[in-house]
């Protein structure tokens, strides 16, 4: 069962407890991946809400990690791509089954899958692409970076993902300014 639905992780404990027994895979992306991707996918997205999903998610995901490795693994998307033999191991050794030739072939319900990225459409089906193929549409502004280094810089680090701090005092005047501009705007709509 796989469920793509952006900040699933906060129901992970209700999860647990109807199925006692579940094993959970969290793909990660990188931040700027993730970020750009959600802003080309949803244009007039709450900007906000984004930065504070993004944090929650790595941060989930980094102590899901250390607190149930038993029941909760983490993979990198790019990872996956880059050495695709490698991670379905330690998958198939997760979940305690045989590795499969149709384990690596991206399917939906048994047929060919394209490939699930707003960076990499049109490509064939049934490929995990290799990370030369993924083409990023556009790169952060500096502005974007910087939010998102002060949003995310923690909790994606922690999980594999470094980013630059901005510092402490650089980090809290950007979500001070960040949440004004935010709320003259709402006040204007």
């Amino acid at each position: 069962w796989v469920d793509k639905t952006p900040t699933q992780e906060k129901y992970l404990h209700k999860t647990w407890r109807e199925l006692p027994e579940a094993k959970i895979i969290k793909m990660l992306r990188s931040p700027a991946d993730s970020f750009l991707s959600r802003k080309h996918m949803e244009p007039s997205m709450d900007l906000k809400t984004c930065l504070q999903d993004m944090r929650r998610s790595y941060r989930i995901a980094a102590e899901q990690s250390l607190k149930n490795e038993s029941r909760h693994l983490v993979v990198h998307y790019e990872e996956l791509c880059a050495a695709p033999q490698s991670v379905i191991a330690r998958i198939t050794k997760f979940l305690d089954i045989e590795p499969d030739p149709c384990l690596f072939k991206p399917t939906v319900a048994g047929r060919a899958a394209h490939v699930n990225s707003s960076f990499s459409a049109g490509l064939p089906a049934g490929m995990i692409i290799k990370p030369p193929m993924h083409s990023r549409s556009g790169d952060l502004s500096t502005q974007d970076s910087r939010l998102l280094s002060a949003f995310i810089s923690r909790a994606a680090s922690r999980i594999g993902y470094p980013l630059k701090s901005p510092g402490r005092l650089q980090t809290l005047l950007l979500k001070l300014k960040f949440e004004l501009v935010d709320r003259v705007v709402a006040k204007f709509n």
